[in-house]
């Protein structure tokens, strides 16, 4: 039977009792003899039974109506997640920096870090434009070029670098860095790197520079963001190499240049 048929039995079945009760007591308002034709109990029960099919007609509406929004509500939430997730693709998950500029946009995202993890051959750049963002730092993970203590031809960057370390641990005097560890290699870079969490990375080259007392230039950087799933994975792949080079750092290539006590 049509649908349409079916829903017009159910309202003439809901509301005929009812209208037929209200009719005859209106009539009997002016003829009060039909009551004596239609016993008072008889319409009393009609209209119960009118009452209680009107409210199971109400209430199958308002089931239809919920499982109506119940519908529309997991639509929105789907078209949500689909509206989010394509946001993250329109944004690039790498782009070619400055540091200030890939410090910038790192700071309007995350300002409490978990870990952060450098990789770097002075750091000095890399510390100003931290302490210019209101960072919050977990664990700072920092590795840096070393020297030996006799190597004259270093002397002057040795200095340099322990003065920045010193600066490195002032930041962890003040509170913004809760745990932080330096250790030292005793190679020549040709990368750069400083990976926030696993959401950021900042990765750079170095250029060889011979007449610089540090013998290496700084290129402009990529900023990395875990917005697609291969720059997550190369994100992640980064941390893993980082983390192994790091604890090779502890007793292989180089003595610990470093690894002095906070600054009280």
């Amino acid at each position: 039977m049509n649908h349409k048929i079916l829903v017009l039995l159910q309202r003439i079945s809901t509301y005929l009792p009812l209208v037929g009760t209200v009719l005859i007591l209106l009539v009997a308002t002016f003829y009060s003899g039909i009551l004596d034709a239609v016993p008072l109990p008889l319409l009393l029960a009609t209209m119960a039974v009118s009452f209680v099919l009107t409210a199971v007609h109400l209430e199958s509406h308002l089931h239809l109506n919920s499982e109506v929004v119940r519908q529309l509500a997991e639509r929105m939430q789907s078209f949500e997640i689909a509206h989010t997730e394509s946001l993250r693709l329109t944004v690039p998950a790498i782009q070619i920096v400055s540091l200030a500029h890939g410090f910038e946009i790192v700071s309007s995202r995350l300002l409490h870090i978990d870990h952060l993890r450098v990789f770097a051959i002075s750091s000095q750049q890399i510390l100003g434009f931290l302490r210019f963002h209101p960072f919050e730092i977990e664990t700072c993970s920092l590795l840096l070029r070393g020297f030996a203590r006799d190597d004259q031809a270093h002397s002057d960057f040795r200095k340099q670098i322990e003065l920045v370390v010193r600066d490195w641990r002032v930041l962890q005097r003040d509170g913004r860095i809760k745990n932080l560890t330096v250790r030292s290699y005793d190679f020549l870079p040709t990368e750069y790197e400083c990976i926030f969490n696993d959401t950021f990375m900042l990765l750079g080259l170095y250029d060889s520079d011979p007449s610089d007392y540090s013998e290496v230039r700084v290129r402009k950087a990529a900023l990395i963001e875990d917005s697609t799933l291969p720059a997550a994975s190369m994100i992640a792949e980064y941390i893993e190499r980082f983390d192994n080079l790091f604890s090779t750092c502890k007793g292989h290539h180089g003595p610990d240049s470093y690894d002095t006590a906070p600054v009280t």
